[in-house]
Parts: structure tokens; sequence; C-alpha cells
């Protein structure tokens, strides 16, 4: 018997785990849809800590099945996360500065309800628990003992995560979340030649709290710029797209790490030019597939970038 519980909205059945889907509780949705619509909702992020705390899954605080380690699986998050999750080019005015008031919620669920890439769109998942120690990294401080979900389509096999900006924050890496408002202040102090690594003690000694480490910073904030929607205004009617070439100093770091060995041949085909468009497109998959994968394992991305496309020098148009 598939029992329903509506103050949680949570599915129960005896064949089946908490965080596990099988045909009864499919078939007891669909005829309880029918009958009492009203009683399928979207479970709220913002829902507080005490309504929620029962559904959390009591397994672990670690799920072993996220992330996934199958590229292709990788990719196509990557993929649905670009085209459906990007941020817009102006942030909103109430989102753009912190406060020492905000609230954030506890329990980061992703908003979807049915598989996107399935014809018949599957119902997914209940949320599946990643871990309950996130943090996140805010201009005043750092919020701790956050709760970051996943759900997944039982019949592909896609996963889908939280990656909404409504609430003023970026997800990172389902560990760390960086609020709205510290990014876009990473921005403007990376246009006025302030490392990042200064920007973690200006944090440190104002806030009093230990940041994570300048690169994971960095990591961050770059994955949050590779799901922003910019806004490229300005052409020179000489140049171009200006600048024509994004100089950045781990730019030069980076290739200096790389082997002779690892770089492949160009393809026989190859006649000298690069498809940009292509080339910056690869590098912003690999940007948010750090998400995901530490350095070591998004390696095969940059091999691919630097044999295939050209390399990071190319001109595009970019902040």
């Amino acid at each position: 018997m598939v029992s329903y519980d509506t103050k949680k909205n949570s599915w129960h059945c005896p064949c089946a785990k908490t965080q596990r889907s099988c045909t009864h509780k499919y078939i007891a949705k669909w005829h309880l849809c029918q009958i009492h619509p009203e009683l399928f909702r979207k479970v709220p992020s913002t829902e507080s800590a005490e309504e929620f705390q029962a559904a959390a899954m009591e397994e672990s605080d670690e799920s072993e099945n996220y992330p996934p380690k199958d590229i292709a699986k990788v990719k196509s998050i990557v993929e649905y996360i670009l085209m459906n999750k990007k941020l817009p080019s102006t942030i909103p005015s109430h989102l753009r500065l912190s406060s020492d008031y905000k609230e954030f919620p506890k329990h980061l669920i992703p908003d979807e309800t049915m598989c996107y890439h399935c014809s018949d769109r599957t119902l997914l998942s209940d949320p599946v628990c990643i871990t309950r120690k996130a943090k996140i990294l805010t201009t005043t401080g750092i919020v701790q003992d956050i709760s970051t979900y996943y759900k997944f389509c039982s019949f592909c096999g896609m996963v889908y995560r939280y990656q909404e900006w409504a609430n003023g924050l970026h997800n990172f890496n389902d560990h760390v979340l960086l609020e709205l408002s510290l990014c876009l202040t990473i921005r403007n102090l990376l246009q006025v030649h302030t490392a990042v690594s200064r920007v973690v003690e200006y944090l440190e000694v104002t806030t009093g709290v230990q940041f994570p480490s300048a690169v994971t910073l960095l990591h961050g904030y770059l994955h949050f710029e590779a799901v922003t929607d910019h806004e490229y205004e300005y052409s020179c009617v000489s140049c171009g797209d200006h600048p024509p070439v994004v100089i950045m100093d781990l730019h030069k770091k980076a290739f200096f790490h790389l082997s002779v060995r690892d770089l492949s041949q160009p393809p026989q085909d190859f006649n000298g030019e690069v498809d940009l468009d292509m080339f910056w497109k690869a590098l912003t998959e690999e940007r948010i597939a750090r998400g995901f994968f530490s350095s070591q394992k998004t390696i095969h991305f940059v091999l691919h970038l630097v044999t295939t496309f050209g390399h990071p020098g190319s001109g595009v148009r970019l902040i």
C-alpha cells in the first residue's frame, strides 16, 4: 500500500526506499492527481527546517550516487544548466546587496518535478540529500549547516540539482554556495586589479571567519560567470568587439603546467581556422563541470579545448 504525507509531501511504499521511486508510487501519484489535483505542489526550498526535517533522507548525510561518475551524464547536466538555469545579465537590485538580516532557506531543493529529457515527462524522484553540511559564503560571513538535494529520473537517469538564483544564491558544487552579492563584489574587485586571494583576506579580516581557499572561491566565481547570460553591447567600428583578447594571469600559469606529450596532433583536415563560438562554449561547459568534478578530473576538457579549438587567447566577446 502506498501512503502519501501531505504535510511532508513524501511518498512511502513497502517495496522501495524513501528516496527511490517505484511503479506503485507512479500509479498512486497518477490516481491522486486525478481526484485531488490540489494536493500536488512543488516543495518550496524556503520550507522551514522543522517541517521538512522528517522528510530528509535518513540513511546518510552524503549521497553515494552523486555526483554522477559517467562523463556523458555530467555533460547532459551541464548542457541542461546552460539552457535553462542561466542568470540574467542584470541581477535584480534586491539581490545585488548583502544584508545581515537576510535569511536563506535551510533546504535547497531543485524546482523540477518532471524530467525534461523524457518525451513522456516522467515524474522525478523524491529529493535525495547530498549533504547537510553545505555552507553559503556571503560578504558578511558564512551560513553553516545548509542541506542540498538532487532529484533523478528513474527512466533515463538524468539528475537535477539545485541551481536556482531567485533566493540570491549561486550553487557551485553543492557544498559551497555563493551569495550573488559576493559574486558581484569579486567581479568588481577583479576589474580594479584586486587578486582573489586579497578578497579572501579582506573577508576574513572583516568578518572574523575563516573562508575557503582562494582557489575554491575563484572556481566558484568563474562558475557563476559561466552560467551568467552576459550582454555585449560595445563594438568598435574599426576593431570590433573590445577587448579582442581575454588576458588572465592564470592562463599563462596553467599552460606552463602542460606537458608536450599531453597535447595531441590537430585533425588532418584542420586548416588553421578556429570556431570561437564553439571554443568558448566548450570552455564554459568545462567551468560548469568543475561543480561536479575536481580539477584533476576535468583536465580532459582543457586538453580537448587546446588541441581542437585553439587556445584561450582567441578573441571573444567577454567582460
